[in-house]
């Protein structure tokens, strides 16, 4: 019984060589998709979802209320960070910060990020408005 699970698990699992050539095809797709705004943008909204949030939170003097839903990503947009090709600016308006008041004001937040191999929270911005 051993020797057919054994057999089984030599038979269907990958070579060494197969594995080093799924390696250099994934590497060269995530070559290829930093050269594409939509690909790698598509990415770090994942990312920002949870790298930024904390960072955007700190630019508060009062309260932070998050207004966008539990599936709802809470980037919707991302531009190449002026003429650098490896930091992409992710924006969103999904959050509200509360003035002296006790008043919430709606707010347009911007995280950079690195395109690297592991995404880095470069910077975050934050101004009044809507998008």
């Amino acid at each position: 019984m051993i020797a057919i699970v054994a057999g089984s698990v030599t038979m269907c699992g990958d070579s060494d060589e197969e594995k080093a050539a799924n390696a250099e095809a994934a590497k060269a797709a995530h070559a290829e998709c930093q050269k594409s705004l939509p690909c790698i943008g598509e990415k770090l909204v994942i990312s920002a979802g949870y790298k930024c949030p904390a960072q955007i939170e700190k630019l508060a003097s009062h309260s932070v209320k998050w207004v966008d839903g539990t599936l709802e990503p809470k980037f919707s947009r991302y531009r190449w960070s002026g003429s650098q090709l490896d930091v992409v600016t992710l924006l969103g308006d999904k959050a509200q910060f509360q003035n002296g008041f006790g008043a919430y004001t709606n707010v347009i937040y911007e995280c950079d990020m690195s395109i690297g191999e592991e995404p880095t929270v470069l910077g975050v911005r934050v101004q009044e408005g809507r998008l």
